[in-house]
């Protein structure tokens, strides 16, 4: 069957059985480069004024550009633990994550856990000179699609209201998303030995806007 077709060109049945190879040497379907403009009229569509269509939500939308910049704050300090159970800290204290090392000089492991209940042998074992990282998942809110799809339900909302004559359908209305932190008051430290040894401890502090 020859290629050839007055209506769709010499290479029309190419481009239907292998639609995604390019470049070609000739492809008359081939889509060219076009820039569309600022405002005004596109090419085949009506006229739309900058402030009607262009430029609409412009002072809504982010604009790509420079993240905000927030510290991660955190404190370092010694524990010493010895066999009976000792909190990270004496009062509560929300943290986003928390790096427990035994030196590597000691000769014994001490031992982790939730509750003043922990033993060396029910705790999580930090070994000399092995430092532990404990941090829960926390997956970052993502503002720039949130705020777009609750502008887009609420748009939804009044447009169908409107349609069917009734008042704007609610919205599912505002919403953040929770935030898992470590209390350092509900973890426990403690070692088998009765020696006391100093246990190197990094609280990290939970960010701002996180």
């Amino acid at each position: 069957m020859s290629k050839t077709s007055p209506f769709f060109g010499p290479d029309w049945q190419d481009r239907i059985i292998i639609p995604d190879v390019y470049p070609r040497k000739d492809d008359p379907g081939r889509p060219s480069g076009f820039v569309p403009p600022p405002t005004g009229a596109i090419s085949g569509g009506p006229t739309v004024a900058p402030s009607e269509g262009a430029e609409l939500y412009a002072e809504s939308i982010t604009i790509p550009g420079v993240r905000p910049i927030v510290y991660q704050r955190a404190s370092n300090f010694v524990l010493p633990v010895t066999d009976s159970p000792i909190a990270l800290q004496p009062g509560n204290l929300q943290c986003e994550a928390f790096l427990i090392n035994v030196p590597s000089s000691s000769s014994n492991s001490s031992f982790f856990g939730f509750g003043s209940g922990v033993t060396s042998t029910s705790g999580i074992e930090v070994q000399p000179g092995i430092p532990l990282f404990f941090s829960p998942s926390n997956i970052r809110e993502q503002w720039e699609l949130q705020r777009l799809l609750e502008a887009i339900c609420s748009l939804l909302g009044y447009a169908i209201g409107q349609a069917e004559g009734m008042p704007p359908i609610p919205t599912p209305g505002q919403f953040m998303a929770p935030r898992v932190v470590l209390n350092a008051h509900d973890y426990y430290m403690v070692n088998a030995a009765t020696v006391s040894q100093n246990v190197a401890i990094m609280l990290f502090n939970v960010p701002e806007f996180q």
